[in-house]
């Protein structure tokens, strides 16, 4: 009796603690989370003077609710680099800015386009990385592509600039790299060094939904 008891106790607590994960976000291995909230969306940029609201679509966001058949999938990025003017604020937040107390201070992502809506990885988003007497960028290609199941995924790329015969021209060979969202509701974090111009292009892809 005392172990069909333990038994049932053991099977008891599995079944909570299974519950009680799927109502937090979950942290895989490749570094992605999921069943999240909704994502971020940009907004009026308190810094600039009659800065009009942003409209990205009609409808709600789905997360964290399941997501339908037949809902579309929205793949959003939340971006910064490191030692660039935080748009909030006007106030440099890190890297070799004038404000001391936040020198080598990680920046915080923030959403400053629309999510892109059942992207098919066609259309690169171009990301300048320019530091004060540059006279090329090196520039972060980001390309999204949504999946049947409401996943995403994102490739990018780095592509340093020097200026040659008066022109920017393409220098070196390019660094790639890509994540996942292994579907809805999930996030994955970014770190992309960029050396050629001492700093660090941060971002956190999402995946969210939209009702049919």
């Amino acid at each position: 009796m005392n172990r069909r008891l333990s038994f049932t106790f053991f099977l008891l607590v599995l079944v909570f603690a299974s519950a009680s994960c799927q109502s937090q976000s979950v942290v895989r291995p490749d570094s992605s989370a999921c069943f999240l909230g909704p994502m971020d969306l940009p907004r009026a940029q308190p810094s600039v003077a009659d800065s009009p609201a942003v409209v990205c679509f009609t409808g709600r966001l789905g997360c964290p609710n399941p997501r339908p058949i037949g809902a579309r999938t929205l793949v959003g990025l939340s971006t910064c680099t490191d030692g660039d003017v935080d748009p909030d604020s006007s106030v440099v937040v890190s890297g070799t800015g004038t404000t001391s107390a936040s020198i080598n201070t990680p920046c915080k992502p923030k959403a400053l386009i629309c999510p892109l809506i059942d992207p098919h990885g066609n259309s690169p988003l171009r990301y300048p990385i320019v530091r004060a007497g540059d006279a090329c960028p090196a520039v972060v290609n980001v390309l999204l592509q949504a999946s049947g199941d409401g996943g995403g995924g994102l490739e990018w790329q780095v592509q340093n600039y020097t200026l040659s015969g008066g022109k920017c021209v393409a220098t070196g060979a390019p660094r790639v790299g890509g994540t996942s969202m292994p579907g809805p509701c999930c996030a994955s974090h970014l770190e992309i060094p960029v050396p050629e111009r001492g700093k660090t292009f941060r971002l956190i892809a999402r995946t969210d939904w939209l009702a049919p």
